[in-house]
């Protein structure tokens, strides 16, 4: 059996028809699109099987976000079309701010030698958990989002028991400055220091609780997988400052081999 025929073979009738568009050959551009088209089709119309045969027979592409998705099966729960609205939100609003995080994150890691020289070290020995690890203490210093707005939907006292306590009612919009709260010295050792090794709640970067953001966990694949390659870079320097287009940058040109 051919190398061809054996990766279409791995999968069910979905995953194949994916594989057998590659299979057929032709211009590589022509086909990402393709099989782009593909997954766009699967994920609006057929997503719950479509996650689902990925879940059992490509392993390598189960993320928490196809474990939420999967879930969906119940009809109680929620339904196909519930599902497909999740993904395609992803889709829509992840593009900006998964660019944007990887933009600040390199700039902040390459304004500071030891930290680059970590997040380097992590990319070349392949290690995602360790690159993420100083990626998203380099997204402290720049977050994506400094604060999140919220509005009570009942009375309530921030801060309870405490001599600071405030008490808010019901419809205050509040805004919690997660920027500031992720350089308090009363939580974090040494704010001010990069520090790679911070646990993983020193991090407000997806916000917390009950509006955590949906694509968390793709984000963090993402940002990594786009950042590594580039710091993996020989001899990698900015050859510009960042271009934006409104509040998300625009291009980042750099050099390296």
């Amino acid at each position: 059996m051919s190398v061809d025929q054996a990766s279409i073979s791995a999968g069910g009738p979905l995953l194949q028809a994916f594989d057998a568009i590659a299979a057929r050959g032709g211009d590589p551009r022509q086909i990402a699109a393709q099989q782009l088209a593909y997954i766009r089709g699967q994920i609006v119309g057929n997503a719950l099987p479509f996650f689902a045969e990925l879940r059992q027979y490509r392993p390598i592409l189960v993320t928490p976000t196809i474990t939420v998705v999967t879930r969906f099966r119940a009809p109680a729960s929620a339904s196909t079309t519930t599902a497909s609205c999740a993904l395609m939100g992803l889709v829509i609003g992840m593009v900006e701010t998964t660019s944007q995080a990887a933009v600040q994150a390199l700039l902040v890691l390459m304004a500071n030698p030891a930290a680059l020289v970590g997040a380097v070290a992590a990319a070349a020995g392949d290690n995602d958990d360790a690159l993420w690890a100083h990626i998203r203490e380099a997204l402290r210093y720049q977050p994506v989002n400094p604060l999140v707005i919220r509005t009570l939907a009942a009375d309530y006292t921030l801060a309870a028991g405490e001599p600071h306590a405030t008490a808010l009612p019901k419809g205050t919009v509040v805004f919690a400055c997660t920027w500031s709260a992720m350089f308090d010295d009363a939580i974090l050792e040494t704010p001010q220091n990069f520090n790679a090794g911070r646990p993983a709640y020193h991090y407000l970067h997806f916000a917390t609780g009950a509006h955590a953001c949906f694509g968390r966990y793709i984000s963090q694949v993402q940002i990594t997988q786009i950042l590594k390659p580039i710091l993996q870079l020989k001899g990698l320097a900015l050859a510009g400052p960042p271009v934006y287009a409104g509040p998300f940058p625009d291009k980042l040109q750099i050099t390296g081999t």
